[in-house]
């Protein structure tokens, strides 16, 4: 069986999935590489079991992942690179289909059974133009499960002026998604759908002195199509969604503790009424010339959205109805370490997070929590090479 919605967006898939990505902001970045590099990452996502009480019917293991990532660079000439990404991942476990409301009011999760196996392969292409003072970027990919199918590009443009100390891009995406539910007749679930999505972004990037570093973002997007979770009980979306985030990324070198703060901090709404708040802290400190440590901490909070109900009452007169927990009112809180090694033409990384998903993390009061909120370990390793 596939897995229990049309994509899964999950945390890991957020991390990984470029299906749906637009090229991302490099500050400075107009200047061709000059040396070949190869990295490789592996993941392991695992999720905690659904707490038996609140699950109704199905299985409470939950989803592991495994993510294999590899990336070649290469310069081209004096004023090209190419890139190439290819990512693979096999998902297992249970996910839920929906909900349904208990003896005592309280919503309870209908699971799947513990049989889900999914594999999903992701190949994406990028050529750079590197001039006096712009960069230009396209990328093109594909992305492929058993049920779901994307095919995505983009092009991006940076521009550096102001003597190197400034620099703007602008970027434009495309996706357009194949979606093809296992068992649809047996299930009644649509045979066959698509959608597509547009996005644009803009930055403008500032050195404010030697030590010091700013950018400000704009993104915006539109999902149209078929939009519900096919796998989900009873799911019915607006056949559109416009999405736009604005984005602030701050940066401060500390020569005394030779060190640098991260911060960024990202506000997003649409127009299904969900909106967030995303917060993120990491301290880059240079324990050696070869060895960083890299604390972090991410704060998230979100509303829900216009017909997000805990479970389906028959009062409900809203023609859209999802009990998704991802679109319920929730805060998240998740904690990381990361280990940088470097050597003279080679490096190793190594990286353990904890995300935990609660209704009282929310910044707004949440009434009913959404018993299908997922907590998930996340331990990543890789390396890369110079050459």
């Amino acid at each position: 069986m596939a897995s229990s919605n049309n994509k899964n967006k999950t945390a890991l898939a957020a991390l990984t999935a470029s299906a749906l990505a637009l090229p991302a902001f490099q500050a400075m970045a107009a200047t061709a590489p000059t040396e070949a590099e190869v990295g490789y990452r592996y993941s392991s996502y695992e999720e905690d079991d659904a707490p038996a009480s609140l699950v109704a019917t199905g299985d409470t293991k939950r989803y592991t992942i495994d993510t294999q990532q590899f990336r070649l660079l290469s310069p081209v000439g004096k004023n090209f690179s190419v890139s190439l990404d290819i990512l693979t991942e096999t998902m297992s476990g249970a996910s839920p289909m929906g909900t349904q409301e208990g003896s005592g009011g309280e919503p309870q999760l209908v699971m799947s059974g513990a049989s889900i196996s999914e594999d999903r392969e992701d190949v994406r292409a990028n050529v750079t133009h590197y001039g006096n003072s712009v960069a230009t970027s396209v990328t093109a990919g594909r992305s492929n499960e058993n049920d779901y199918a994307a095919t995505y590009y983009g092009v991006g443009w940076e521009w550096v002026f102001n003597q190197k100390n400034s620099a703007f891009q602008f970027a434009m995406s495309r996706s357009d998604d194949k979606i093809t539910p296992t068992d649809a007749l047996l299930f009644g679930r649509i045979q066959n759908a698509s959608k597509n999505t547009t996005g644009i972004s803009l930055g403008l990037s500032q050195v404010l002195s030697k030590t010091k570093f700013i950018q400000f973002g704009l993104e915006l997007s539109q999902d149209k199509g078929y939009l519900a979770a096919p796998y989900k009980t009873d799911d019915v979306r607006p056949g559109s969604r416009t999405r736009t985030a604005a984005v602030m990324r701050y940066r401060h070198f500390s020569p005394e503790s030779n060190g640098a703060l991260h911060f960024d901090y990202r506000y997003y709404w649409d127009d299904w009424d969900v909106s967030s708040h995303t917060f993120s802290l990491a301290w880059y400190k240079n324990v050696t010339n070869r060895l960083q440590l890299i604390p972090s901490v991410r704060y998230y909070s979100q509303t829900e959205a216009s017909f997000y109900e805990p479970y389906k009452v028959v009062a409900n007169t809203n023609p859209y109805y999802s009990s998704d927990y991802r679109l319920s009112p929730y805060g998240a809180i998740s904690v990381g370490l990361q280990l940088v090694h470097n050597f003279k033409r080679w490096s190793y990384t190594a990286k353990i997070e904890r995300y935990e998903a609660d209704a009282d993390y929310s910044l707004g009061k949440v009434v009913v929590e959404n018993p299908g909120l997922v907590s998930f370990t996340l331990i990543t390793a890789g390396f890369n090479i110079k050459f």
